[in-house]
């Protein structure tokens, strides 16, 4: 079987929903893959016998689209996120404003295709309303033999999150209990990377010296685009603790995945996270803890800080459980059976259709 995936951007998106599946079904006998956000002309077009078109809307890939159909090729359309209900306060908005024709798009590219491939049911369940299509659901998974937790030796307990400006408001949920934490446990640092809210220029910029000590236990690292590379970078951060926050109200927000929870686990480090949907699997107490509101971040939060065995025993049951269900290896096995279902029922549909047809 030859698939090519036609990727719609080269960072995180792209690296969960076609990198890693891509070089897992490469391992499988029998099968080729080409990953590419660039089209070679046609060439992998007409070579192809599965194309997966992730995430694309482009008027200009059209041709390429209908000239798969025309030869015949099982086409899937491959998306992550509900793009339809960015919140307008996110920087992604801009790219995906309401009514845009991005979104027109993206409504036609999968109806225009065979099947719809999400990470979540919420989000195929939303997608199927828009334009009808069924979906399958085939969760992010890890490679977790790129995963190695790194032990924090420095003294100073690391509470951290990672995330770029896109979460804003989901981040300052977690905003009261990171600051009281860090206020009550002179011990304890905060560590950020991608985005930290101005919270270090404003803290460092106050009049109060409370405020200018906190600034100085905010430890902020830029954004690491190479996503290949993003789990040594992830794991060079050395935390100790994870907060994992949403705005839950948010449709967007419910249809997420859950890959923030499942790439702290892979390092064993436990995490505070949202009681939202992408992380209601978690088992409160057991895998990680969910959090209802600010004041049950912080004290269950808290917990963590002051319970260094249990931080131990949370994080190597969230490796164990995320490794059990979310190893790339299994989500390749149940990509290629996918495809090869629609490849038998495209054989079949082409063997019945009437002569001339």
């Amino acid at each position: 079987m030859k698939i090519y995936f036609v990727q719609a951007d080269t960072e995180g998106c792209a690296y969960y929903r076609t990198y890693l599946p891509g070089i897992a079904l490469s391992r499988l006998p029998g099968v080729e893959v080409v990953a590419s956000p660039f089209l070679d002309g046609d060439r992998h077009v007409r070579w192809a016998d599965v194309i997966v078109w992730q995430r694309q809307h482009r008027d200009e890939l059209v041709p390429f689209r209908e000239l798969a159909r025309r030869l015949g090729k099982v086409q899937l359309y491959d998306i992550d996120d509900l793009l339809e209900e960015i919140p307008e306060w996110s920087t992604q908005y801009a790219h995906y404003p309401r009514g845009c024709r991005a979104l027109a798009g993206v409504r036609e590219w999968i109806r225009a295709c065979d099947h719809l491939v999400v990470p979540t049911r919420p989000l195929g369940e939303a997608y199927r309303e828009l334009t009808g299509r069924d979906f399958t659901v085939v969760p992010n998974a890890l490679d977790f033999s790129q995963w190695q937790r790194k032990e924090n030796a420095s003294g100073t307990l690391r509470i951290g999150w990672a995330g770029s400006t896109t979460h804003a408001k989901d981040l300052a949920e977690a905003q009261y209990a990171l600051f009281r934490v860090l206020e009550e446990r002179p011990d304890a640092e905060l560590v950020l990377m991608g985005y930290d809210a101005g919270w270090k220029h404003r803290l460092a910029a106050s009049p109060s010296p409370k405020d200018v000590e906190l600034a100085r236990r905010l430890d902020v690292y830029p954004w690491f685009p190479d996503a290949p590379r993003y789990p040594r970078a992830l794991a060079n951060l050395r935390l100790d603790i994870a907060v994992a926050p949403l705005v839950p109200q948010l449709r967007f927000n419910r249809c997420k995945s859950n890959v923030k929870f499942l790439e702290y686990a892979a390092l064993e480090i436990p995490v505070v996270a949202s009681r939202a949907e992408p992380y209601l699997e978690i088992e409160d107490g057991v895998t990680g803890f969910l959090a209802a509101n600010p004041y049950d971040f912080y004290k269950k939060l808290l917990r963590l800080v002051e319970d260094p065995e249990l931080r131990r025993r949370i994080g190597r049951a969230a490796r164990a459980y995320a490794e059990s269900r979310y190893d790339v290896s299994r989500t390749a096995r149940d990509l290629l059976s996918l495809y090869g279902s629609l490849l038998d029922r495209a054989a079949a549909g082409a063997h019945g259709a009437a002569p001339g047809h």
